[in-house]
């Protein structure tokens, strides 16, 4: 999964979405260069919009500052009535992909996640984004931060 994750957001064109469900989730993908690659996806193109949610520690508010200074990169905190049990990776809103976290408390990616899958069509995301928003309370947040009523 963290191939395609990568494959997909080195594909993107216009617009990378991502939620992590918890700090750890943020801090295992910037183990494994996702800060960098972000930063070389923003330099190559510099419409590409890349917004990201992921509950913030005080490592998470620096680096999220630093990104949004350097490269236009936004990271925003994802409150805690609004935290889910999955991480989110929505690529110019054609490829989605969907990671359960397990186990918070492991070091590797591989050792955290859960259930994985894959979306493909722009149905199946409009299906994915009901099923987000049945969590009450992110319903409008998420709602927001995806843009669904300028659709």
């Amino acid at each position: 999964m963290q191939d395609l994750v990568f494959k997909l957001a080195g594909s993107s064109k216009n617009e990378i979405l991502g939620i992590f469900s918890a700090s750890n989730a943020f801090h295992r993908q910037e183990s494994m260069g996702m800060v960098p690659k972000l930063q070389q996806l923003k330099e190559k193109n510099d419409k590409l919009r890349i917004r990201i949610l992921a509950p913030f520690d005080d490592y998470i508010a620096l680096v999220s500052q630093k990104l949004r200074n350097e490269f236009g990169i936004e990271i925003m905190n994802l409150e805690e009535s609004s935290r889910i049990r999955a991480s989110i990776l929505l690529v110019d809103r054609n490829f989605v992909t969907y990671t359960e976290l397990k186990d918070d408390t492991k070091k590797t990616s591989y050792e955290a996640i859960g259930v994985s899958f894959f979306l493909l069509s722009n149905q199946l995301l409009y299906l994915m984004l009901l099923y987000l928003k049945s969590y009450g309370d992110s319903k409008d947040y998420i709602n927001k931060y995806l843009n669904l009523n300028s659709r």
